[in-house]
């Protein structure tokens, strides 16, 4: 970890790639009657402890990117809203309530003779 990594430092990049796993690449790369020699000499339990982490990292990848964007999405539409109009119904209630105080400040201003 970055020590100097502060909340919501985006110093993580977007277009980061995936790493391939090396036992994927021995998949792709060494016929399938030499794999279980390679197997061995990795060491089984080396070979799907390293799977197992790859896929982890997949599925941590795949959250960050969701959470990423779903915070994007939140602070676009938020940003958004603080300059779009409201809906017409709520400027509907608005505009009634405005309209009902300037009428008790007119009647408050003509009993007090104003």
């Amino acid at each position: 970890m970055n020590p100097n990594h502060e909340e919501g430092d985006n110093s993580f990049p977007d277009n980061y790639e995936q790493p391939s796993s090396l036992w994927k690449l021995i998949e792709e790369y060494v016929p399938p009657s030499e794999r279980n020699e390679i197997r061995e000499i990795l060491g089984a339990t080396a070979v799907d402890l390293s799977l197992d982490l790859h896929t982890e990292v997949t599925t941590l990848l795949e959250i960050w990117r969701l959470t990423r964007a779903t915070r994007l999405t939140v602070s676009r539409s938020q940003v958004s809203h603080a300059v779009l109009p409201e809906a017409p119904a709520i400027k509907d209630m608005l505009r009634q309530e405005i309209q009902l105080l300037l009428l008790n400040i007119q009647k408050k201003a003509q009993k007090e003779g104003r």
